[in-house]
């Protein structure tokens, strides 16, 4: 054999190699299953390494104080809620919002929460779990998770469940109104919400209700909080620029045709 034919032979080998190491390191998952959409809104990113931290303050990148557990509920109720048969498709949703989170986004936090919480030991839960990491406000939560699951299951879903603060459940109607979607089609699971008293504004319900008053007023009068403070905030929460890609990348002027107004 001559040294050419050699290196040939070695070249050939090292093709192969190369391309028994790529085939089969990941695989291609299956959500065509899937007919009801779970939405686990973000509020925070967190940066815990094991499940234990998931309760503290100090590794959640954005949250309020103490609120820590009550973040960890509503991933967990979400969880909880998608283990409950096998045509769920559990979405955490939640963008790069916070620029000393780095890139993480709260949506890729929340599964890894997940993942330290072994999926609440509900087998093959996390094979229907995904992320949509666009998403900076509660109105874009419901549009863009939408959008993943048309993305993954090549349809819309017969029906939606959101889990999360029970104060916020007339905001998130609002945002299925200003979508088209209809009411009788979305559930919404009340997982906890702020300690303290409504009648209190000092106390962490309380003030929590009030700032909810103006953004439903605010969300009122700009539907798909592109404009005004609620466009402010979405800017303030998208340091990386990635939010308004999502529009396109979901196509969801094709989903919703009243974003086309």
């Amino acid at each position: 054999m001559t040294t050419t034919d050699k290196g040939a032979n070695a070249a050939s080998d090292k093709t192969t190699m190369l391309g028994t190491s790529i085939v089969g390191t990941s695989s291609v998952r299956n959500y065509s299953d899937a007919k009801i959409l779970i939405i686990s809104p973000g509020h925070a990113v967190y940066v815990g390494k094991e499940a234990s931290q998931s309760n503290s303050d100090e590794y959640w990148k954005g949250g309020f104080k103490g609120e820590a557990p009550y973040y960890t509920q509503h991933a967990l109720a979400a969880i909880e809620e998608a283990g409950k048969g096998q045509h769920f498709l559990l979405v955490f949703s939640g963008g790069q919002t916070r620029e000393t989170a780095g890139v993480m986004s709260e949506a890729q936090s929340y599964w890894f929460l997940g993942q330290q919480y072994n999926w609440n030991n509900k087998v093959g839960l996390e094979k229907m779990a995904t992320v949509d990491d666009f998403a900076r406000d509660s109105f874009e939560n419901v549009a863009f998770s939408v959008g993943k699951f048309v993305m993954a299951t090549g349809r819309m879903p017969l029906e939606i469940v959101i889990c999360g603060w029970g104060f916020k459940e007339a905001r998130y109607r609002m945002h299925a109104d200003a979508l088209g979607i209809r009411q009788d089609k979305l559930h919404y699971i009340n997982v906890n919400n702020p300690e303290g008293s409504a009648a209190d504004v000092s106390s962490p319900l309380g003030g929590a209700l009030k700032g909810e008053k103006k953004t439903i007023m605010d969300f009122f009068v700009t539907p798909f909080g592109n404009s005004g403070i609620l466009l402010q905030k979405k800017l303030q929460r998208d340091p990386y620029i990635r939010g308004d890609a999502a529009y396109r990348y979901y196509n969801l002027n094709e989903l919703f045709p009243l974003l086309r107004q």
